[in-house]
């Protein structure tokens, strides 16, 4: 259900939905509006995979902590991403093609979209990574100190249980 198809009393609740959960940033795939929707678990994982596999040890030299914006956490992530297009290309296609989808649910707009997708221009893959990222950075700061903390304390706790020092 969308605004455009719910009744009056359904369309102020939908408003109110789309107001706090955006609907992904806007893109055009062969002349065709899309939206690149918002990640979730399998996606971020799908992301790690990506950067593990195209990067392989180089992944370590990267420093993300050093951003000091969330364009420039954008800008380092996208980098990392298009260096490892070489070695992960079916994976990162892959990708692409499950976050963009046409706003338009006409058959043609939506194979279009598809077709395009098979081999997209570079242009546009960078479009589709840019807006992933930047849409998600915050999120991506937040999990990043969560699991900081979480692997802190899971260190904290084996060394407890191990009877080692925590120092």
């Amino acid at each position: 259900m969308t605004a455009e198809t719910a009744s009056a009393p359904e369309r102020e609740h939908v408003d109110e939905l789309e107001a706090l959960m955006p609907d992904g940033a806007s893109i055009t795939v062969a002349g065709v509006e899309c939206r690149v929707r918002r990640i979730r678990t399998r996606e971020l994982l799908r992301l790690i995979r990506i950067m593990t596999e195209g990067l392989g040890g180089r992944l370590a030299l990267l420093d993300f902590g050093s951003a000091e914006s969330d364009e420039d956490l954008a800008s380092k992530v996208v980098a990392a991403l298009v260096s490892a297009i070489p070695y992960a290309e079916d994976e990162l296609i892959g990708f692409v093609q499950t976050v963009v989808e046409p706003r338009s649910s006409d058959v043609s707009d939506v194979k279009l979209v598809a077709s395009e997708l098979q081999n997209p221009d570079v242009g546009t893959l960078v479009r589709v990574l840019t807006a992933v990222v930047e849409q998600e950075a915050d999120e991506w700061v937040r999990l990043g100190k969560d699991v900081a903390a979480w692997w802190r304390t899971s260190m904290i706790s084996a060394r407890l249980r191990d009877g080692s020092s925590t120092r």
